[in-house]
Parts: structure tokens; sequence; C-alpha cells
């Protein structure tokens, strides 16, 4: 009798065990796909977006104008972390004004995408912040990123 109780509940734990490795197996996969996901984001931020931001604020800085380009992050965990960087005007003779009223983009990566959203406001004139769109890193190229920049700039300086 007590060969057959050892054999029957070692075949028990057994399935049990092999049930519990492989929602543990498809779990730690499933976090590893996230965090490469997540990864390619940040890279993409720091490898294309940044570069081209960097290379537009030296153009704004042509006309006069001041910019400063901040990145921060990875913030948080591996897998669902996120990476900003933006890109913030400062008008001729706006050099005190509040932050909160100076013409950005900011670019944000995470998880779901690349969201990028346009704060067009100008000092003592106020303005509006567009909605945010969250993109795929393959359409966020250059080219892209330089067109949200004009965009700003027209919302923002235009008449």
């Amino acid at each position: 009798m007590g060969g057959d109780v050892d054999r029957k509940l070692r075949a028990i734990f057994a399935a049990h065990n092999a049930r519990v490795e492989k929602r543990e197996r498809e779990a730690e996969e499933a976090k590893k796909r996230q965090f490469e996901k997540v990864s390619r984001m940040h890279e993409h931020l720091s490898k294309v977006i940044v570069p081209a931001l960097r290379r537009i604020a030296d153009s704004i800085q042509m006309t006069g104008q001041k910019v400063t380009v901040v990145e921060t992050g990875p913030i948080g965990s591996p897998e669902i972390s996120t990476a900003q960087v933006k890109l913030t005007i400062i008008p001729r003779g706006h050099d005190t004004a509040d932050p909160d009223e100076l013409p950005r983009l900011v670019f944000q990566s995470s998880r779901d995408g690349i969201s990028a959203t346009g704060y067009a406001y100008f000092p003592g004139r106020g303005g509006h912040t567009g909605a945010g769109h969250v993109y795929q890193p393959a359409e966020l190229t250059a080219q892209a990123v330089e067109n949200l920049v004009i965009e700003l700039a027209e919302e923002a300086f235009g008449d």
C-alpha cells in the first residue's frame, strides 16, 4: 500500500510542478520580451530622436533664440521603465519666463511606443497643448522629428 500512495503522490506533484515551471518559464519569457521592447524604444529615443533634436536646436540657436534639449531616464523597473527628452525654446527676450509658458516638445518612450506632445505656448500670450500621439520607432525618423518641431514653431511663433 505505501508504494502505491508514494507513486500516486509523485505523479500528482510531478504534474503540478511541471505546470508551475511552465508558467514560470512563460512569465520569464514575457518579461524578457517586454524588457527588449522597452529597450528598443529607449534606444530609438537616444540614437535617433536626441541627435535630431540637438541638430534642430543648433538651427534654432542660429535664429537668436535659446534652446535646451534635456534627457531624463530611463526611470522605473527595466521592463516598464520610461525615458524622456524635451526640447524647450526660450524666445529672445524671455529668458526669465515661467518654464511652463515656453514652447516645448516632449518625447517619452515606454513599452507602448514613443509619445510626442507639443506645448505651443508663448510667454505672456498663452497657447495650447497638442494632443499627444504614440509612435512606433519606425514612424519617428529624423525627418518626422523635424516636422514636429517645425509644426510647434509655426504654432508658437506664427501669426
